[in-house]
């Protein structure tokens, strides 16, 4: 659960850095785009945060759900990447934002219920430790990388090097859900 939040965060730490930049290059769109696909991911976070807190007492299987929010979340944020309009891109930034409330939701409660209390505090402290050096790396080589995919000259919409490295973001954050 550990590793699968913190990869989580690696992958969508992508965004956090080359977001603008995507909007920009990619979607020919202002900072009234960046902001539309900002908000979707908000709306779509929200929502995912009450959806499962709503449905917590039905879960029988938090890590079960944490795994199926995760890769919401990573498919949401590949599919964006793939797209070429800011409508497109909201839409399944949403979704992204909606996996990554539930999983967000789902990780911290499973965490919460089968730790030990006197491990409790260990458990968190090397939660967030990780989760920040995943974030942080991902903010370290998004740019670096963007330019990377850019020298490869790959065709079509995959010569991008913004839209490359939120497709791999989105391709990690999956992957660590099927983990």
């Amino acid at each position: 659960m550990i590793l699968g939040l913190a990869t989580a965060l690696f992958g969508g730490g992508t965004i956090t850095v080359i977001g603008l930049q995507f909007v920009d290059e990619v979607l020919a769109a202002d900072q009234r785009g960046f902001f539309a696909v900002v908000a979707a991911l908000g709306f779509g976070a929200a929502a995912g945060i009450a959806g499962v807190s709503l449905a917590s007492d039905r879960l029988a299987r938090r890590d079960l759900a944490f795994a199926v929010a995760t890769v919401f979340t990573g498919f949401g944020l590949a599919a964006g990447s793939l797209t070429s309009t800011v409508a497109g891109a909201a839409a399944w930034l949403a979704v992204f934002g909606f996996g990554a409330g539930a999983a967000y939701v789902m990780g911290f409660s499973y965490l919460h219920e089968e730790v030990d209390d006197e491990m409790r505090g260990r458990v968190f402290a090397a939660l967030f430790t990780l989760m920040r050096i995943g974030l942080f790396i991902s903010m370290a080589i998004a740019v670096p990388l963007a330019g990377f995919f850019r020298t490869l000259d790959l065709p079509g919409i995959l010569g991008d090097g913004s839209r490359m490295v939120l497709l791999t973001g989105g391709l990690i954050i999956t992957l660590a859900g099927l983990g």
